[in-house]
């Protein structure tokens, strides 16, 4: 991997990190000569990382009604296709732009200014995502869906957990077999803070809690990995673990959104947990994959 004109590499020590202007999706996060982040595989998910705007998850029957008008929105919004501007590169850290235009009114009839400011730190890389409204109320979600290189067995991914801070429940949220968002809410207890991996809980349409504000950081320990993997995101009250049946590899998803009800048509003026910004508005959010020693202890 190198930096092109579709790519940046970002240099830290012993990490590496790859950033796409498409959609601004981390490509590639190595330590050493690992590579952590899947690198995608038609077989199963052609993905690496992408990063969603302004939707997350599925709208029913891929459209989505505002102000009495229907407009085409594809499964995590147009953000994973787009071209982003590089507004600041370095050697480790990274400022993509993206700014509404004729092609992104005509899905989605709003001014937004959309910022990623990567930073490669010593041990880990983190994202902080500004989002803007320019002239009109922006209603909107972000999301995050890195997938993290785990071998599977048919039984799960054997011997790996993720390690919350605390043992605080989380609230599962159903998701239905279109990919939608069901009207089931149930509490998921944890053991002793850790969620286990095997029997398999992410195959399908994932699984997907709501976390309390007092647990929005996990580490995924595996005997596969070289290093325990953690993952902050305080700003971030969804929390989604999906692989497609079998593959090699676990997304890990932060969202500030939810997928559009099973039982209705979608209108966005009262989709599930939308931010809407007042014009001039802007909201941050901060995502940070950290490496660490293994069996380092944060509860």
């Amino acid at each position: 991997m190198y930096t092109t004109a579709e790519t940046h590499l970002l240099i830290n020590g012993d990490l590496t990190a790859v950033i796409s202007r498409r959609g601004g999706e981390i490509r590639s996060l190595k330590y050493r000569d690992t590579e952590l982040i899947w690198q995608g595989d038609p077989a199963y998910w052609e993905g690496s990382a992408p990063l969603l705007f302004p939707f997350c998850g599925r709208v029913k029957d891929g459209v989505y009604r505002w102000q009495e008008k229907d407009y085409p929105m594809p499964i995590h919004g147009f953000l994973p296709e787009a071209e982003l501007s590089a507004a600041g590169i370095g050697s480790n850290a990274l400022t993509l732009t993206l700014t509404d235009s004729p092609a992104t009114r005509a899905v989605y009839p709003f001014a937004f200014n959309l910022s990623l400011y990567y930073k490669l730190h010593e041990n880990a890389l983190s994202l902080t995502v500004a989002v803007t409204a320019e002239d009109t109320a922006l209603p909107f979600s972000f999301g995050a869906h890195p997938g993290f290189n785990l071998p599977c067995t048919a039984d799960g991914f054997t011997d790996a957990r993720l390690q919350f801070d605390t043992s605080a429940p989380l609230s599962q949220v159903e998701i239905t077999e279109n990919g939608l968002l069901g009207d089931g809410r149930s509490a998921f207890t944890l053991r002793e803070s850790a969620l286990p991996l095997s029997p398999d809980p992410a195959g399908g349409c994932g699984i997907f809690f709501k976390v309390p504000d007092n647990n929005r950081a996990l580490t995924l320990q595996s005997a596969s990995l070289p290093c325990d993997i953690r993952m902050e995101f305080a700003d971030f009250p969804i929390l989604g673990l999906w692989h497609a049946g079998g593959a090699p590899y676990l997304c890990i998803e932060p969202w500030q959104g939810l997928p559009a009800p099973d039982n209705a048509p979608t209108d966005l003026s009262d989709k599930p947990a939308t931010v809407i910004l007042a014009p001039g508005e802007h909201k941050t959010y901060t995502l940070r994959i950290a490496l660490q020693q293994k069996g380092t202890c944060h509860v």
